[in-house]
């Protein structure tokens, strides 16, 4: 049973989301998803390699990486969520079936 998944993974494997986070404009990135299924890690990289060394108003832009592995087998949704200025929106919701 495969038919409307976004993705197809066994246990251990990992699979990535990333998006911008901006915080001093007030854009904020988080995912939702079965804590007992993932384990996640995070990375973030500011878009300005400079900022690290000369931090200027404004600068603090970033690119996050979250990256959930799969602990289980089963079938589990990951959402997306955006925060601006504490309005949040849904990005996308994606389907994972974890064999």
């Amino acid at each position: 049973m495969t038919k409307n998944v976004d993705a197809i993974l066994s246990r251990g494997d990992s699979i990535t989301f990333e998006s911008q986070v901006y915080g001093s404009v007030g854009i904020w990135y988080e995912i939702d998803y079965d804590k007992s299924a993932f384990r996640e890690s995070r990375a973030f990289e500011y878009v300005d390699p400079l900022f690290k060394v000369n931090p200027c108003p404004g600068g603090d832009e970033q690119i996050v990486r979250v990256r959930l592995t799969a602990l289980k087998r089963g079938l589990f949704y990951i959402t997306e969520i955006e925060d601006f200025r504490r309005e949040r929106t849904v990005k996308r919701i994606h389907k994972i079936r974890v064999k």
